[in-house]
């Protein structure tokens, strides 16, 4: 992947190295958030006659995200629009920049 990324991207290798451990944190921060996306509960009480009454909220994925990447962080990019929209539970259609296809891909 490091090569790959020199190549295409034209960075030298510890840039690429950079990128690859920050695209790696992405996914781990991605993972981490994606435990509390369940919701909330919240109390009514505002007035008497909500009194004893709860609101409950839920977050569902909103569907299909469109993703966009450039070639000058094939990597990087990638992983910062991939993972929290995996996180939520969404799909992604990834449309990578033609001047680094591999690494996109």
């Amino acid at each position: 992947m490091l090569r790959t990324i020199a190549r295409e991207a034209g960075k030298p290798i510890k840039a690429a190295q950079a990128e690859v451990a920050r695209a790696a944190l992405a996914f781990q921060l991605a993972a981490e958030e994606a435990s509390r996306i369940g919701g909330e509960v919240l109390p009514l009480d505002i007035s008497p006659d909500s009194a004893n009454r709860i609101a409950i909220t839920r977050r569902f994925p909103i569907g299909p995200v469109m993703a966009i990447t450039p070639f000058n962080f094939p990597l990087n990019l990638v992983a910062h629009k991939i993972a929290p929209a995996i996180a939520a539970g969404n799909t992604v259609i990834h449309k990578p920049s033609s001047a680094a296809p591999l690494t996109a891909l």
